[in-house]
């Protein structure tokens, strides 16, 4: 189970959700860019060569709007696809000044810590998170939806190596969802080990 971003392609996210999203109206031009970089990648098919010819039109999106953050995110895939995680690692550090309550930006950051064996800071990264979680829990307790929540501290729990507690919240995920599509994804989670759980949410893979 692959998990993704906002691709260069159109992409509608049928998984639980925990994270805010971003309000911010783009720039026009900046607009312009990131379309005309989707196109391009549309007709890449996978050469690496035109794959890094795209680089320039998001970098000149993101200058011109610095938080056009849907720019920032197909940028973030296009490193992924191409394994570049230090330079993955750089641009979320850069998103998390940006956009520092933005979950999915935090969460990802802690991803390609780990990846790129900060794992100090990744293990830093996850707690917060945790606690945030827990707090919006704690919140929300009288409010029966907070299943994106639990999926989230649930997949953070594994990630900070609590992996019993965190498969615990997985498991009974999966044994209350009825939709067949989330339920493969939370057995994903409950059958992965750690290091496939970071593999998998490295954006763009």
């Amino acid at each position: 189970m692959k998990q993704l971003f906002l691709l260069l392609y159109l992409f509608i996210a049928t998984h639980y959700t925990a994270a805010g999203e971003v309000k911010h109206k783009p720039n026009p031009k900046a607009k312009a860019l990131n379309d005309s970089a989707a196109k391009k990648y549309q007709e890449t098919t996978g050469d690496i060569a035109k794959l890094q010819k795209i680089f320039p039109l998001l970098d000149a999106a993101i200058k011109i709007d610095s938080y056009y953050y849907e720019a920032w995110n197909n940028r973030l895939a296009l490193q992924g696809q191409l394994d570049q995680f230090e330079n993955e690692f750089q641009a979320l550090k850069t998103m998390s000044r940006l956009f520092p309550f933005e979950e999915d930006v935090q969460f990802s950051l802690g991803i390609l810590e780990y990846k790129t064996g900060r794992n100090k800071e990744a293990l830093a990264t996850f707690n917060k998170l945790l606690d945030h979680y827990n707090k919006l829990l704690e919140r929300n307790k009288n409010n029966t939806n907070t299943r994106g929540l639990l999926y989230y501290k649930g997949i953070v729990l594994i990630l900070i190596d609590k992996v019993g507690e965190g498969k615990a919240i997985m498991t009974k995920l999966f044994n209350e969802e009825q939709d067949p599509w989330k339920k493969s994804g939370i057995g994903f989670y409950i059958n992965s080990s750690r290091q496939e759980i970071i593999n998998d949410r490295i954006p763009g893979k």
